[in-house]
């Protein structure tokens, strides 16, 4: 699998860009600096904003459908409509530190935090009410960490997979792996008995400079792309093998050089990495 650079934007719409997700063929971007969602088209073109000064130092987000959420200063999540862009509420979480979330399919409408201050999966109903955790809180790192011990789980992501159906994956960054759950659609992750949750979870260890903050899914080659801020990497996951190798080093000279990645997010042919280092976002041609 090859990745080429179709454009990038550096400019005043990114300030500490964070976490990014692809929706509509759209790149949305959690803006630090700027306190919003700064929009992209998948070349990389400046569109829209959303939330200008409502949401102090947006810091990541998930869409679903119409609902865009994005979490902020003082452990709030903020929700607009995607379509229209309006404001609909404001939720505190009991959160020690949110660094990435997602949103189930409209059947279930669970969302789904990956805290890195506690090490714990969080959920949330469709309200944004507090549910309840997964996870066992360990910390530090152990040797042999089990499915639900998360050391500073720093991403989680929804995906349907052709061969196991819903999955949630976790970028469980200082155990150096991503853990793959296989959901029923029908019962909340929260709600999942451990033994069952351990028995659905499919594991891919790293070797000791794999360290992932962000993670994005490619569904045709069923890829798990992930980067890991300073170490300038994009790495590739092969869920049919389990190799995990680096695909893409970002540090580069003169166009297309990133020195902190921290968002990734993918539809079937196009990449999208947000740099907090440069304040830019970055498109690519998947070729597979």
């Amino acid at each position: 699998m090859n990745l080429e650079i179709i454009d990038e934007y550096t400019g005043p719409m990114l300030s500490s860009p964070q976490k990014v997700r692809i929706h509509h063929d759209h790149a949305f971007v959690a803006d630090l600096g700027g306190h919003r969602v700064s929009v992209f088209d998948l070349d990389a073109n400046y569109v829209d904003q959303i939330g200008t000064g409502l949401i102090p130092s947006a810091a990541d987000l998930a869409i679903r459908d119409d609902r865009l959420l994005v979490s902020g200063t003082g452990y709030n999540i903020y929700e607009f409509d995607v379509s229209s862009s309006a404001f609909v509420s404001v939720t505190p979480v009991p959160s020690l530190n949110m660094r990435g979330m997602d949103i189930r399919p409209a059947s279930m409408g669970e969302t789904v935090i990956a805290d890195s201050g506690s090490h714990l999966l969080i959920s949330l109903d469709t309200a944004n009410s507090f549910v309840g955790t997964t996870g066992t809180s360990v910390a530090p790192v152990i040797s042999n960490p089990g499915p639900r011990d998360f050391a500073q789980c720093q991403d989680v992501l929804i995906v349907d997979d052709p061969d196991y159906g819903e999955m949630m994956m976790v970028a469980d960054h200082q155990n150096r792996r991503i853990v793959a759950v296989v959901l029923d659609p029908k019962v909340a992750m929260v709600k999942m008995d451990p033994v069952d949750f351990d028995a659905a979870t499919i594991t891919y260890d790293g070797p000791s400079n794999f360290r992932p903050t962000a993670i994005a899914y490619n569904r045709k080659t069923r890829t798990i792309f992930a980067v890991d801020g300073a170490g300038g990497d994009v790495w590739f996951v092969d869920m049919a093998s389990g190799s995990i190798a680096v695909g893409y080093n970002a540090f580069q000279i003169g166009a297309g050089q990133l020195s902190n990645p921290v968002g990734i997010a993918a539809t079937d042919d196009v990449l999208a990495i947000t740099d907090y280092g440069t304040n830019k976002i970055q498109t690519l041609k998947i070729d597979s």
